[in-house]
């Protein structure tokens, strides 16, 4: 640690200060294996979160650890020659045997082997190297998500707008079904229309048939009022005829009484006999 920020301070360079600060916190991070955003370490840390443990920065299928990223993701080849470079030149001014010598050493180490050492090393020169790679890794690495990130929030929006303009919900597009959420309220709605439309149906057969009962009682109570007025004049007939009849008697026994075949009552009888008498 002291060498990775002694080496800063020397330069005097506030640029590389910050360089050398930044590699320094990830250098410590991928030794701990500990809040690097490496696939293969969220993923033992959260398989649930993160179900995938391999690189998304390059297409060799490997697992993001740091052996990968120190060693050999493709991605970051050009920042991985430049460390390389300054570790073989430093083992070739420490022991004098040569640039090509020390480059033919480093080729034979393994990924691990160099892994461990880069990231446990205290020279000065190669910590210094470390760091820069370090922070230039991670600082391509955000931007490459960063750009993902964006562009996948980008083709979202263009698929809700296409989406809004055709008047379909983006999860009723066709070929992706609706998740269950969208189905039960989809159902629901679908038995609340039905219920609505029965009950309006249901309302309008309950008009019409108090509509016909209300005819029919009102023709019932024209008829029998049409059965009293028939009645009524055939009553005033009935009343009409007994006039009639009380006319004719009162006529025939005026005529008996003209006649002397009977009397009125019994006392003017009587009066007329003695007169006659």
């Amino acid at each position: 640690m002291r060498d990775g920020g002694g080496g800063g301070g020397r330069s005097g360079d506030p640029v590389l200060s910050q360089v050398q600060l930044s590699g320094l916190r990830w250098r410590v991070r991928m030794r701990c294996s500990s809040g690097a955003p490496l696939a293969a370490i969220l993923h033992a840390e959260d398989k649930t979160a993160h179900p995938s443990p391999l690189c998304t920065m390059c297409a060799a299928g490997a697992h993001e650890d740091q052996v990968h990223v120190m060693t050999s993701c493709s991605r970051y080849d050009e920042a991985r020659a430049t460390m390389a470079a300054a570790v073989t030149m430093h083992w070739a001014s420490e022991t004098g045997r040569g640039l090509a010598a020390e480059q033919q050493r480093w080729q034979q180490w393994d990924g691990l082997t160099k892994a461990v050492w880069l990231l446990s090393t205290s020279l000065p020169l190669v910590t210094m190297s470390v760091n820069s790679y370090l922070h230039r890794v991670f600082t391509q690495r955000g931007a490459v998500v960063r750009a993902r990130a964006a562009e996948a929030a980008r083709k979202k929006r263009e698929e809700a707008a296409r989406a809004t303009a055709a008047g379909v919900k983006p999860s009723e597009k066709r070929g992706k079904r609706p998740d269950p959420e969208c189905r039960r309220q989809r159902r629901l709605s679908a038995k609340q229309a039905a219920g609505r439309g029965g009950r309006a149906a249901g309302g309008r057969g309950a008009k019409l048939a108090r509509g016909g009962q209300g005819r029919g009682s009102r023709g019932s109570r024209g008829g029998k009022n049409r059965g009293r007025a028939g009645r009524g004049r055939g009553g005033g007939g009935r009343g009409d005829g007994g006039r009639a009849r009380s006319g004719e008697e009162s006529g025939s026994l005026l005529l008996s009484w003209l006649s002397g075949e009977a009397a009125p009552g019994g006392s003017a009888a009587g009066g007329r006999g003695g007169a006659s008498a």
